[in-house]
Order: C-alpha cells, then sequence, then structure tokens
C-alpha cells in the first residue's frame, strides 16, 4: 500500500489510528518527505513497522493516549515543544526501534503508566525524568543492549513491572518502591539487589543472572517464579546457612546454565512447591532421597545435566507430578518406578539408559512419551509394553512396528479391511518407523527446535480413489526434531493413538450428523487404504523416508450392536 504526504489531510476528526503488523515487514509506504500531518484529534496512534525516520512536525498530541511505532527506522518522534505536550499519554512504546538513540522528554506525561523501549539498541541513557512518573506501571527495556545509564530511583509506587532482560551494560538496578510483581535482569551482570526486594511479602517473578553471583541470595520474599541462570553457585540452597529458615517456598524455582552447581542440598525441598527445573548443571550427579517430600510438585525438569546418575526411587510417591523432562541426561542407566498420574516423560538422548521399571507400566497414564536417541533400551520390549497404555504419541529408536499391531506393511501405506459396525470404534492406533538422512554436515546443529509435519489419509481401495481429493482425513501430528542430533541416522518408531469421542450405545444405535462423514463412517465394510506422509520445510529435514507402517484399531462392546 502507498500513502502520498497528504493521506491524512481532512480527516481531523480521526481519533484511532492502527496498522498493526509487529511480525512481517511493513506493506505500507510513505514518499521520502513523510507525511505532512496527522490528524489532530487522534487518541491512538499505533504504526507497526511506520517506515519513516521521523513523525510529521504538523500534530499536537495533546489528546493522544496511545503511542505505540514498533519495528521502525524512527529516528525521532517530535521536536521538544511538541512532546511535552503529551499530557494524557498513557502508554508508551517505541520496541525494537533499533535507531532511535535519545528517548522522547515525556516529562510531562504525568498520567504515563507503561514505557516500554525493548530492542532499542542505540538508546545509551534512560532520562532522569522516568524517576518522576509516579503512575509508572510498567518499564520494559529489554534488549536494550548498548544502555548504561539508569535513574538512580524510579520514583513510582505503582512501579510493578521493571524489565532489564539481557541489558549488558547495566551494573545496578535502580531503587523502586515495594510493590513491584515482576524484576527481571536475566542477562545482566547485576549482583546487588535492590533494597524492595526485602521490602515486598510477594511478588510474581524474579529473574538473576550472571556469572558474577557466586551465593545464594539471600531474602524472604515469597515469590511465584525465581530464576537463576549461567551464575557460578556451586551449592543451593547452603545447608546450615543463617537465613535458611528466613527463605521463602517458590512455586517455581528456575536453574539454568549453572555451570558450577554440583550439590542440591536436602533443604531444597524446603524453597519447591510445584515446578523444579534444573537445567544445564554439568557438574550435578545426584538428587537429594527426600524428594518425595515435595508432594506438590507437578513438574520435574533436570534436562542436560550429563553427569546425573539416577532419579530416587522416592519419585514414585509424588502424586501430583505430572511432568518429567529428562533429555540429554546421559549418565542415567535406569528409570524408577514413576507415579501413576505422569503425562509426559521426556527422556530423549540419554544415551546410557537400559531399564525402565515396569512394576506399575500398565497403571500408567502417558500422553506424550520419549526416548529419542536412547539406543541401549530393549526396544522390543518396550514395544510390548506400551500395548498397555492409552498413548497419545510415543517416539523411540526401532526399526519394527510392534507386534502387537495386527495390520502393518513395508513403505508408506497398509490396507485395512474394516468391520461393518465402525460407530463402534473407540480408537485407532497409527504406527510408522522413519529415518532422516540430513543433506549437510552441519544438520545435527540446524535441525535444533525444528519440527516434521505428519499425516495419515485413507481411500476404499473399492472407488479407486488414490489422490488427496478422494481420501479422508484421519489425523495428523507434529514431530520436534530438537532431540534427534546426536542419532539423526537411525530409524525411529512413533506411535500415535487418535482416540474418537466417547460413544453410547444410544449414540451408536441413532448416529449423529457430526459422525457422518467421518472416515469410519464412510468406509465401514470396505478395504481400505490408511496413507502416510512427512512434510518439512528446511532442507536438512526433509529427507525423511517412512520405511514401514502399521494400523491398529480398537472398539467399544455394545452387545451385538
Amino acid at each position: 500500500m502507498h500513502l502520498g504526504s497528504d493521506a491524512f489531510v481532512g480527516m481531523d476528526r480521526l481519533r484511532f489510528l492502527k496498522f498493526s503488523q509487529p511480525i512481517h515487514p511493513c506493506k505500507i509506504h510513505l514518499p521520502d518527505s513523510g507525511l505532512d500531518l496527522l490528524p489532530p484529534e487522534l487518541r491512538m496512534l499505533w504504526w507497526d513497522g511506520y517506515p519513516s525516520k521521523s513523525l510529521p512536525s504538523k500534530f499536537s498530541p495533546h489528546n493522544l493516549v496511545e503511542l505505540r511505532i514498533r519495528h521502525s527506522p524512527l529516528v525521532q518522534t517530535w521536536d521538544g515543544v511538541l512532546v511535552r505536550k503529551f499530557v494524557n499519554l498513557r502508554w508508551f512504546d517505541l520496541s525494537y526501534c533499533a535507531n532511535l538513540a535519545i528517548v522522547p522528554d515525556l516529562s510531562k506525561a504525568t498520567h504515563l503508566e507503561s514505557l516500554k523501549l525493548t530492542g532499542c539498541k542505540s538508546i545509551v541513557e534512560l532520562p532522569a525524568f522516568v524517576e518522576y512518573l509516579d503512575k509508572l506501571v510498567l518499564l520494559d527495556l529489554g534488549y536494550c543492549e548498548n544502555l548504561e545509564i539508569l535513574p538512580q530511583k524510579l520514583g513510582s509506587k505503582q512501579l510493578k513491572h521493571i524489565i532489564l532482560y539481557n541489558c549488558r551494560k547495566i551494573n545496578q538496578c535502580p531503587q523502586f518502591a515495594s510493590k513491584w510483581e515482576t524484576l527481571d535482569l536475566h542477562g545482566t551482570p547485576v549482583t546487588t539487589l535492590p533494597a524492595a526486594i526485602h521490602r515486598v511479602k510477594e511478588a510474581r517473578k524474579l529473574y538473576l543472572h550472571g556469572k558474577n553471583i557466586t551465593n545464594f541470595p539471600e531474602f524472604s520474599t515469597k515469590i511465584k517464579e525465581f530464576r537463576l541462570c549461567h551464575t557460578l553457585i556451586e551449592k543451593m540452597p547452603p545447608e546450615h546457612c543463617k537465613y535458611l529458615d528466613s527463605l521463602p517456598r517458590f512455586a517455581q524455582l528456575v536453574l539454568i546454565e549453572n555451570s558450577k552447581l554440583g550439590v542440591l542440598s536436602r533443604t531444597i525441598w524446603k524453597l519447591v512447591s510445584s515446578k523444579l527445573i534444573i537445567v544445564g548443571s554439568p557438574m550435578l550427579e545426584t538428587l537429594p532421597e527426600l524428594i518425595q517430600e515435595l508432594d506438590q510438585l507437578r513438574t520435574l525438569d533436570v534436562s542436560h545435566c550429563k553427569s546425573l546418575e539416577s532419579i530416587p526411587s522416592g519419585i514414585s510417591r509424588l502424586q501430583k507430578l505430572a511432568q518429567i523432562y529428562l533429555v540429554g541426561c546421559e549418565s542415567i542407566r535406569s528409570l524408577p518406578q514413576l507415579p501413576e498420574n505422569v503425562k509426559t516423560l521426556a527422556a530423549g538422548c540419554c544415551t546410557s539408559l537400559q531399564a525402565v521399571s515396569s512394576n506399575n507400566f500398565g497403571k500408567l497414564r502417558f500422553r506424550h512419551l520419549s526416548f529419542v536417541s536412547c539406543l541401549q533400551l530393549d526396544h522390543k520390549l518396550l514395544g510390548r509394553l506400551l500395548a498397555k497404555l492409552p498413548l497419545h504419541d510415543v517416539l523411540y529408536p526401532g526399526s519394527e512396528i510392534p507386534e502387537w499391531f495386527p495390520y502393518k506393511k513395508m513403505g508408506d501405506s497398509v490396507t485395512v479391511p474394516l468391520p461393518r459396525n465402525c460407530r463402534r470404534l473407540k480408537g485407532i492406533a497409527l504406527a510408522i518407523v522413519y529415518s532422516v538422512r540430513p543433506s549437510s554436515k552441519n544438520a545435527a546443529k540446524q535441525t535444533t527446535d525444528m519440527h516434521i509435519h505428519m499425516k495419515c489419509a485413507c481411500f476404499s481401495n473399492s472407488d479407486g480413489g488414490h489422490d488427496d481429493s478422494s481420501s479422508a482425513a484421519v489425523t495428523s501430528w507434529n514431530i520436534c526434531m530438537s532431540d534427534l542430533h546426536d542419532s539423526v541416522s537411525t530409524d525411529h518408531v512413533f506411535l500415535f493413538v487418535a482416540h474418537k469421542p466417547e460413544a453410547t450405545p444410544s449414540s451408536v444405535q441413532n448416529g449423529d450428523q457430526e459422525e457422518e462423514e467421518a472416515w469410519y463412517v464412510k468406509y465401514s465394510g470396505l478395504d481400505v487404504t490408511f496413507r502416510f506422509c512427512i512434510h518439512a520445510k528446511h532442507e536438512d529435514v526433509k529427507h525423511c523416508k517412512i520405511k514401514q507402517c502399521g494400523v491398529s484399531l480398537t472398539f467399544h462392546s455394545f452387545g451385538n450392536l
């Protein structure tokens, strides 16, 4: 779209102007001279990707309440005279204006509640007037990588959220009022916590980061989510520290890439409630046996702790534990009995894993199960165990469809004779053996966080339907490639169970309109071919090949219906 310099001439009563497209490049073009003017009654100016370096001088922003211009080559907004007319402004957002070097004078914007300058990489100083914005609630300076100077104090008593994420040159956090809820210092060299940390009783998030942090911080604030990343803490928390009894209990304790962390003392269980994440601590060898004391724990993530040798047997007592992530724990050789309510177990790249406890395996209620690259597991035994579970999806190394699949065939399609009573269908289990052959030597690193999309469709052999237009969709799913980096050329088995909505005898007898076009209704009593295919956008995961496939059907029992 091309707009002339006079595009808004004659629109004096226009109050809301919005071009919102935060992800895609701006498709609105202006002449080199920019706009002549903006409507004087504007309350909201929201223009993502605004294409000019400055805003028109013929505009009085005294009515403006909201200004959002993101991902723009903007260098300046207005001169000082006009900016000082921001008397009604409440929301100011110039995020990702990388060329903006000077923060506009907002000293008269006494009603300002939100100031966002995320990703403004050219800003070096946050002006002193910010200290006096006494209604400010949010200050977001994330990714201002060259920001060096902040006011010593942020005076707003309403301030709740202070984001300094990845401000690499900020050494000291300003002092602020005690009503804060979120303080994000991730990616900063800040080591000294502001006094407000100790004055508030409860907060939402506190993120600390940096190699200058060598001891577990001392505070008594109750915080829902506490993150410590890339520190040099060796042990946490100290077993006999003076302030241990005053430490809060975190709903979520997140420890990421703390390279020196080798010991979790028994007292850590006094600090965690529902989620414990310890990712990328290569020196951590054991978890304390008292894990069963975390009776409210719902998520345990110890991914990429390469020296971790075992999971305590007490984990089986955690009846609320629903998610376990062990990705990249290369030293774990066996898994203990797991809690019956676990829904997700991700154990990809546990290259030493040989055994999984089968004591209560038939009682588990997994939905997602991954053993990618666990090459030492007995895959045939695992396949038999999986037949007992009400799974949603499973991924593990192997070259054969499990023996409990009655219909299987080499290649990407298999034919199944459907019975006449398919309205009683309870679910369908689908299985494929597939391989990924990278197209480059560096594919292992490049495939991180990539997905391949798989889908299954079916057609009746009697009507000769072989193309997409005549086939019926059965289901589709995505497989994440991030765990395939060490054995990307190894064959894997993927199982997927699609459950049909619960049927009742009456619904089976009478049918309902929603089922009329379903594949199991359309093809009841016919020979049906199920065909699988793979789609991947990235070149290095396009070389996926389906070697074998299988289908298994399960039905409700409603007498002789």
